[in-house]
């Protein structure tokens, strides 16, 4: 066979950045922090009533929780956590449609003071993002033989 040679002189590397640009990144995102959901049982019964305490890393905050069963997606329930408190406590009926499980997303819209070291600085939007998947009983299903 023939041989085949070749070659390249120059090699470019892309991506590379100064440290100012690096620092200038840091601003420019809003971090995502950690909404926390505890349910008030580990199973439940259709038609129980389902409470869950919202622990927010920051407040005042609008919040959404959504209730989603194998992609079908319920009424979303608004809400809200007052300032000065870090947690509120919403309440809803468990459906039959959402047995075996579903899955509970809650989302959080604020602002938190920025870290920096101006005191006196504006705060920065703040967002937060949580879920838990809850179990619904199949007792309703079972046949009595």
């Amino acid at each position: 066979g023939r041989l085949a040679m070749s070659y390249y002189e120059n090699f470019y590397v892309s991506g590379g950045y100064e440290q100012e640009e690096v620092k200038e990144r840091k601003v420019d995102y809003i971090p995502t922090d950690r909404v926390t959901i505890v349910p008030n049982a580990k199973t439940y019964q259709p038609n129980d009533l389902c409470e869950l305490l919202i622990l927010a890393p920051f407040s005042p905050a609008n919040g959404l929780l959504i209730l989603d069963c194998n992609g079908q997606v319920s009424q979303p329930i608004h809400f809200q956590i007052e300032s000065e408190k870090d947690s509120t406590t919403l309440a809803f009926k468990i459906s039959k449609d959402w047995v075996p499980n579903f899955t509970v997303y809650a989302e959080l819209t604020g602002s938190t003071p920025r870290e920096t070291e101006v005191s006196d600085s504006l705060h920065r939007p703040a967002i937060a993002t949580g879920s838990t998947s809850l179990e619904v009983s199949k007792d309703i299903y079972k046949l009595n033989v």
